[in-house]
């Protein structure tokens, strides 16, 4: 599918947003950034959708504008930053309609427990993947405290949660 953007610019939409990047809270598509609160679906607004699943049940979950996505990572280390791009670009992105990790290829009907993440523009998905937690646990020394740190005060600033709640909380680089 392509559709014509304002300034004559052409995107290539993959298709529009499938039901398991819909939020499971809201019970349809993401609206607003979780950060900011910006209209995202309506306004054809870049943004990212994270879902964290364990035994087909929705842990965490959130759309992030790529406004806000910027400045989030502005906190990451660059040593971070730079061995997570090392570990991904040599992986190879399935289509959406492909549930497979993207590390270890392990179909979905096999994991117990993975991520999902999706770069969207308004109603259309234009990238997707999955990671399985094995595959997660295999990228977490790739992760600097500095980083850490950034994405933990993120996530209590915008899933502020009972102190015995906050294990459930995923620890995944995949989180932005």
């Amino acid at each position: 599918m392509s559709e014509e953007i304002e300034d004559g610019e052409h995107f290539d939409f993959l298709e529009f947003i499938p039901k398991e990047f819909h939020s499971f809270e809201k019970d349809g598509p993401f609206t607003n950034c979780v950060d900011c609160g910006c209209e995202l679906y309506e306004a054809g607004e870049t943004y990212s959708i994270q879902k964290s699943m364990h035994r087909g049940e929705v842990i965490f979950e959130f759309a992030l504008c790529t406004e806000c996505h910027d400045v989030l990572v502005k906190g990451f280390s660059k040593e971070t930053t730079e061995r997570l791009m090392a570990y991904f670009s040599g992986l190879e992105v399935n289509e959406p309609t492909e549930a497979c990790c993207i590390d270890c290829q392990n179909p979905l009907d096999k994991l117990q427990s993975f991520n999902m993440a999706a770069n969207c523009l308004g109603p259309y998905i234009q990238s997707a993947f999955l990671i399985c937690d094995q595959c997660q646990e295999n990228i977490q020394p790739l992760i600097s405290e500095q980083t850490r740190r950034t994405r933990d005060d993120w996530i209590g600033k915008n899933f502020p949660c009972a102190p015995e709640t906050r294990d459930l909380v995923p620890d995944s680089p995949l989180l932005f």
